[in-house]
């Protein structure tokens, strides 16, 4: 069933896996997201897998149903429309930092995509509950890869280092 998740509360992952069996984390996402919004499209696969992370609330709507109260409400196609460009945009800026960037940029644009999906705002910083493997799956290179760009930036004073947890200062 084509479906459409809205998250509430907790934090949800979204991972495919490539014909070869070997699994991606494509983002981690917190409340206020909406995920599977290209399933609106007919015919589109559901060939994405979602899981919680941590205790989570959200609401699964099936498409047809949406598409129906859409429909009766033209108004609200604006609202999808600008959300829609909104998510299509994020992922051209991100498609783009991965094919050209260096591993520096690279690594400091999945925190920065992160801190605005599931950052916790702690004083002066923002907390990301994430690990080195999370980031090496998300950006298709070595967990070392990661490590030693985060002790880059580590050494910068632009984040500090914990053992699944990571907390941004400065990008």
């Amino acid at each position: 069933m084509r479906e459409i998740v809205f998250v509430g509360a907790g934090v949800i992952e979204i991972s495919t896996t490539s014909s070869q069996g070997r699994s991606f984390l494509l983002g981690i996402f917190g409340p206020g997201h909406v995920l599977g919004i290209l399933r609106m499209l007919p015919g589109e696969p559901a060939n994405y897998d979602y899981r919680a992370r941590e205790h989570s609330v959200v609401v699964s709507l099936p498409c047809d149903a949406l598409q129906q109260v859409l429909d009766a409400n033209p108004a609200l196609w604006a609202s999808v429309a600008r959300m829609a460009l909104h998510q299509y945009r994020s992922a051209m800026h991100s498609v783009i930092i991965r094919r050209i960037g260096s591993a520096s940029a690279r690594v400091a644009m999945v925190l920065n995509l992160l801190a605005g999906t599931i950052g916790e705002k702690e004083d002066a910083s923002i907390r990301l509950k994430v690990t080195q493997e999370d980031l090496a799956s998300m950006l298709s290179t070595s967990r070392q890869t990661v490590s030693k760009e985060l002790h880059a930036l580590a050494a910068r004073s632009l984040i500090d280092i914990d053992y699944t947890t990571l907390r941004i200062r400065d990008l």
